[in-house]
């Protein structure tokens, strides 16, 4: 009786850890794929920055070069969405 009740729970605990660790799979790729599109990103606004050359002493070149990174701010998104996988393992290790 009692082997039975400690192997259901066993079972129930191997169940949810290998629900979390299904989880954590999804949100791994998920992590690549920001990785990925992250980096890309960045790759095409060094080259965009790369364009703006050495800094601008003159006032109408400052106001240009000032324009060009404004353009640059508005399309770096305010928040990057990255799963918390860091929590999940740890919740994980210590179960």
């Amino acid at each position: 009786m009692l082997t039975e009740k400690r192997w259901a729970s066993l079972k129930e605990l191997s169940d949810t850890c290998g629900r979390s660790l299904a989880e954590m799979v999804g949100d791994l790729k998920g992590f690549n794929i920001a990785d990925v599109q992250i980096t890309a990103w960045l790759g095409q606004k060094e080259k965009m920055i790369s364009f703006l050359g050495p800094l601008a002493a003159e006032p109408v070149m400052v106001r240009n070069q000032l324009q060009q990174l404004e353009v640059n701010d508005a399309a770096l998104p305010l928040a990057v969405h990255l799963p918390d996988i860091n929590a999940k393992f740890c919740l994980l290790w210590f179960l």
